[in-house]
C-alpha cells in the first residue's frame, strides 16, 4: 500500500513514545543531519536506510520495504497468512485453527509485531468459537499493547492505527456488542471510522479494513435505534463495497439499510432495498441470509417477486483451498525478487525486459539501489506476486499525489467517466514518471480507450493497442502469451485485443488469445490476488466467443468455473457479469425457462452496481426479459 508515511508514520510512532522532535533527533546517530519537522510534514523524503534507523530508534524495524505485519519471514508465510485470513472471514474454524497452528510452529515470531499478529489470529479464533468475554478481551488487550503501549478508547479518532491494531480494535468492539455494551462498541467503531476517513479515499487497503468496520457500526446503530445514522453508514459502506472488490459486504449493507427504512416507516423504499439484498445474497450463494430477508419481508408485509430464485440448487460454500507456493527464503524485497525468480527458473531478462535496464535490475536484486514503486510493481507482476501482500511504499508528498492521480484515473476509466479521466491524463503526462515504461503504457492504453468510446472497434483502435503493448513487449508474439511473464497492463492490453477481435466477429482469434491468457493465470500467478484482477473478465470474454460459435456446453462449463471461483472469494462485481452471461447461454441453448431466475439475479445484481458506474447490463436484461417472457422487472 503506497502511503505518504515519512510524515504520518514517523509522527505517529514518535508521539506514541511521547518524544519531541528534538528528542528523536538526539536519539539518532550523530551522522543523521535530519530535519524531523520537514519529514513529518511530508516535505522531505528520507532514504529507506534513514527510515530504518528512525524506526529502530522508535523501537520498530522496517526491513527494506518488507510489509511490517510480519518481520523477516519467508514468502510462503505470507501465503499462509492470506489463507488464514480467508478462513477466518468465511468462518471455517477448523481450517483456521489448523493454519494458525502451522504458523505458530514457525520460528521468528518473537518480535512485538509478529507476536501481535499471532495474538490477533488467536483472538479472532476465540471470537468465532464464542469463548467468554473476559478471556477474549485479555488476548485483544495483549495484542494491542505489543505496539500501542497506551491507548484510550475515547481518542481512537486521532490515532494512526497500524499493523494488526485495526483488526484488534474492531474485534474488541464486536466483543462489547456481543455482551450488549453498545456504548463502548460505538465509541470504538466511530473512533476507528474517523481515523480511517483521514486516509486517502482511494486507498485500497483503507477500504478493505474500513468496510467491515462500517458494517459492524451499522449493526450497532440499529440496536441503539439510531436508524438515520445507520442509513448514512450503510451508504458509506455501499460506496466502498460497490467500487472495490469488497462486494461480499454489499448485500449485508443493503439488508441493514432496509431494516432502517422499515423502522422509519418508509415501507416502499424498504421493500425495494430488501429485494436488492435478497438477490445480492443469492448471487453470493448465501441462502440462509437470503431466507432471512424473505422471512422479514413476509412478517412485515413487504413481499416481492423472487422468480423462483430461492428454489435453485446450490452447493454450500464453506471455504476453499488457496494455492500455496513453496517456501522461498528471504529477508528483504531484493532477496524475495531474486529467490522467486530463481525458484521459477527465470532469467533476469525474463523479468526486466521492457521494464528497466539489465544493470538497474541487477542492482535491485543485489540491494544496491532503491527502486521506485512503479518499477517494483511491474517486477512483482512479472513474478506472479501481488506486491500489496509484501510491501509498503513510503512516498514523499509529491510522488504520493502522483500515485493517487493514477489510481483516481484508473477508477474513472472503470466507471466510464471518460471526460474526467482525460483531464487527469493531461496532468499525468506532465510528470517525468509517465514518459516511459509501464506508466507510459498505462497512458497509451487509456488513450486507446478514449478513442474506442468515440469511434468503436476500428483498425485504428487495434493499432493503438499494439503501440501501447510495444512499450514493454516490442516483439509481441501471440503464441507466447501463456509462456511469457506479463505485467498487469500487458495482460489488460492483450485482453482488449481479444475484445477487438470478438467485436469484429473474428471469434477464432479472440478464442485463441483467451485460452492462452487463462493458461497464464493458472500457471503463473503465485498469489491468487494477482490472478483475481482479470481472471473473471477473460473468462467472460472467452465464454462470449464460445457462445457466438454456439459451443454452449463448453461456454457454460467455463462460466461455471468462473462463478465458483468468484463466489468462493465474494467477488460481487464480476459475479453479476458472469451470471448475466450464464442466463443468456441458457436462453440461446433453448433452455429459456431455466434462464429466468438467473436473469433476475443478473438484473438486480447489475442494478445494485449500476449506480456506481460498475454495470451497463440493466436495460439489456430488462428489455430482453420483457420481450421474450413478458416479465417486467421492477
Amino acid at each position: 500500500m503506497p502511503i505518504s508515511s515519512s510524515a504520518a508514520w514517523v509522527r505517529e510512532l514518535r508521539t506514541r513514545k511521547e518524544w519531541s522532535m528534538e528528542k528523536l533527533k538526539m536519539e539518532l546517530r550523530d551522522d543523521f543531519h535530519l530535519n524531523i519537522s520537514r519529514i513529518e510534514q511530508g516535505l522531505q523524503q528520507p532514504k529507506i536506510t534513514t527510515l530504518q534507523s528512525i524506526g529502530e530508534t522508535l523501537s520498530v524495524t522496517i526491513d527494506d520495504f518488507i510489509c511490517p505485519i510480519l518481520e523477516n519471514q519467508p514468502a510462503n508465510v505470507y501465503t499462509l497468512r492470506y489463507q488464514l485470513s480467508q478462513a477466518l472471514q468465511t468462518g471455517d474454524v477448523e481450517l483456521a485453527q489448523n493454519l494458525y497452528d502451522e504458523i505458530t510452529r514457525l520460528p521468528g515470531f518473537n518480535t512485538p509485531i509478529n507476536r501481535q499478529y499471532l495474538l490477533s489470529q488467536k483472538a479472532q479464533l476465540r471470537y468465532l468459537k464464542e469463548e467468554p468475554f473476559k478471556s477474549l478481551i485479555t488476548v485483544i488487550h495483549e495484542g494491542i499493547t505489543q505496539t500501542l503501549h497506551k491507548y484510550e478508547l475515547t481518542n481512537l479518532s486521532n490515532a494512526l492505527l497500524v499493523y494488526e491494531e485495526p483488526i484488534l480494535f474492531h474485534l474488541m468492539a464486536k466483543a462489547y456488542l456481543r455482551e450488549g455494551d453498545c456504548a463502548n462498541a460505538l465509541l470504538i467503531l466511530k473512533g476507528m471510522r474517523d481515523s480511517f476517513n483521514k486516509l486517502p479515499i482511494d486507498d485500497i487497503e483503507r477500504d478493505e479494513t474500513l468496510a467491515p468496520i462500517l458494517l459492524t457500526l451499522s449493526v450497532t446503530l440499529i440496536r441503539e435505534g439510531e436508524y438515520t445514522q445507520a442509513i448514512g453508514v450503510c451508504d458509506e459502506g455501499l460506496e466502498i463495497s460497490a467500487t472495490r472488490n469488497q462486494g461480499a459486504y454489499t448485500p449485508a449493507f443493503l439488508h441493514n439499510k432496509a431494516i432502517c427504512l422499515r423502522c422509519l416507516g418508509d415501507d416502499e423504499s424498504a421493500r425495494k432495498t430488501y429485494r436488492l439484498a435478497f438477490f445480492g445474497y443469492e448471487m453470493l450463494h448465501k441462502r440462509n441470509k437470503a431466507q432471512e430477508v424473505l422471512d422479514e419481508t413476509h412478517k412485515h408485509n413487504l413481499t416481492f417477486e423472487t422468480y423462483g430464485v430461492e428454489k435453485l440448487e446450490y452447493v454450500p460454500i464453506t471455504g476453499y483451498a488457496y494455492k500455496c507456493s513453496e517456501m522461498i527464503p528471504c529477508k528483504n524485497i531484493p532477496e524475495l525478487i531474486k529467490n522467486t525468480r530463481i525458484h521459477l527458473g527465470l532469467t533476469q531478462e525474463d523479468v526486466f525486459q521492457g521494464i528497466c535496464s539489465k544493470s538497474t535490475y541487477s542492482k535491485i536484486e543485489n540491494n544496491r539501489t532503491e527502486p521506485n514503486h512503479y518499477l517494483l510493481e511491474a517486477i512483482f507482476q512479472r513474478l506472479g506476486l501481488d506486491i500489496n501482500l509484501y510491501c509498503r511504499f513510503y512516498l514523499g508528498t509529491k510522488n504520493f499525489e502522483i500515485y493517487r492521480q493514477r489510481e483516481r484515473m484508473h477508477q474513472l476509466l472503470i466507471k466510464k467517466r471518460y471526460a474526467e479521466a482525460e483531464e487527469m491524463l493531461v496532468e499525468l503526462e506532465k510528470h517525468d514518471e509517465y514518459k516511459e515504461g509501464c506508466n507510459l503504457q498505462f497512458l497509451l492504453t487509456a488513450k486507446a480507450t478514449f478513442y474506442l468510446n468515440r469511434n468503436g472497434f476500428t483498425p485504428e483502435y487495434l493499432r493503438m493497442l499494439f503501440d501501447a503493448l510495444a512499450v514493454t513487449w516490442p516483439d509481441y508474439n501471440e503464441e507466447e502469451i501463456n509462456t511469457k511473464r506479463l505485467t498487469h497492463y500487458e495482460t489488460t492490453i492483450i485482453n482488449q485485443i481479444a475484445g477487438y477481435y470478438y467485436s469484429n466477429g473474428i471469434y477464432i482469434n479472440a478464442e485463441k488469445i483467451c485460452i492462452r491468457l487463462i493458461d497464464k493465470f493458472n500457471t503463473q500467478s503465485i498469489d491468487e490476488t494477482e490472478k483475481m484482477k482479470l481472471y473473471a473478465t477473460v473468462i467472460y470474454n472467452y465464454s462470449s466467443c464460445l457462445n457466438e460459435m454456439k459451443q454452449y456446453d463448453e461456454s457454460m462449463k467455463l462460466i461455471r468455473n468462473g462463478i465458483k471461483f468468484d463466489r468462493e472469494r465474494g467477488r460481487f462485481l464480476s459475479l453479476s457479469q458472469l451470471i448475466y452471461l450464464w442466463a443468456f447461454n441458457l436462453f440461446d441453448a433453448d433452455r429459456q425457462k431455466e434462464s429466468v431466475p438467473f436473469f433476475a439475479i443478473a438484473y438486480y445484481g447489475s442494478y445494485i452496481l449500476d449506480e456506481y458506474g460498475k454495470s451497463s447490463y440493466v436495460s439489456i436484461i430488462s428489455d430482453h426479459v420483457e420481450e421474450h417472457f413478458n416479465i417486467k422487472f421492477e
